[in-house]
């Protein structure tokens, strides 16, 4: 009767113990997030314009980060503006709950000759470069999430398929570019729009997604996200569309919501794509 009491204690304190160590993980995160973190390593991919950097969990040398899930963050800015600092608090975040972040910036439309299909074409050279990266260091390519951000979100769906995304995290993406008509001055886009949204591209292949949208977003109305969703149901596809009351578009970065309010939906994204 002893072992069995002392079995079931030995469980108990190791649940407690567990139930003590996922807060204090998330705070730690949140804590990053304020704070921010240096990169760990950069890299450079001349061929296509692409630059990031990759943030490793915390007590993770580079070269012993095998079987660790991977994120690719994709910044928005209208394809002609932004870069990769947008997404450097949110790196900082999920790197602290242990995911290898590969946070990225690429050509941006009007730079150099540059047209939307040049984002595409960097973004899509990104994905390649952290296949391949994965596959030399042993990381989890089966967990290999992707979230964008308004534009960004665009250029994630843009991946298509063969990308071996295993998910999709967008906040405030851009999805139909036909309705929108402060794209027509993208470099690019005017003629093309319905070719270019992700609202056509949507097929069997799409991943598990989780979009999270504000109410009140005036750049890329709620309209956008919920046709989508409406499009998603009708294929039987697992896609979770969050509407964030009262919220303006690009709610994720700087203060636009309340700070408790955002750390929530940070760990309801890291719960989707840890599931």
């Amino acid at each position: 009767m002893r072992p069995l009491i002392l079995l079931c204690s030995i469980i108990l304190s190791a649940l407690a113990a567990c139930s003590r160590a996922v807060p204090a993980v998330e705070n730690e995160a949140w804590e990053r997030y304020l704070s921010g973190r240096e990169a760990d390593r950069f890299f450079e991919l001349s061929d296509s314009g692409v630059s990031g950097e990759i943030y490793l969990p915390f007590e993770r040398e580079y070269g012993l980060d095998n079987g660790l899930p991977v994120m690719m963050l994709i910044h928005g800015g209208g394809w002609t503006g932004g870069d990769r600092s947008l997404m450097r608090q949110l790196a900082a975040y999920f790197s602290s709950r242990g995911l290898i972040c590969i946070n990225v910036s690429y050509p941006l439309a009007g730079k150099e000759g540059n047209t939307i299909e040049d984002c595409m074409e960097g973004v899509r050279a990104a994905g390649d470069w952290v296949r391949g990266e994965g596959l030399r260091r042993g990381w989890d390519l089966e967990s290999f999430v992707v979230f964008g951000e308004s534009a960004g979100g665009h250029l994630a769906l843009s991946l298509g398929g063969e990308s071996g995304v295993s998910r999709y995290v967008l906040a405030n993406p851009v999805l139909n570019l036909s309705e929108l008509l402060w794209v027509k001055n993208i470099p690019g886009v005017e003629g093309g729009e319905r070719e270019l949204s992700p609202m056509l591209w949507m097929n069997s292949d799409l991943p598990p997604t989780l979009i999270i949208h504000g109410s009140e977003d005036r750049t890329v109305p709620f309209k956008q996200v919920s046709d989508y969703k409406a499009r998603a149901d009708e294929l039987g596809l697992d896609l979770e569309l969050v509407r964030l009351e009262g919220a303006p578009h690009a709610f994720m970065l700087g203060s636009r919501i309340e700070p408790e309010r955002l750390r929530g939906l940070l760990d309801r994204i890291y719960q989707f794509i840890s599931n």
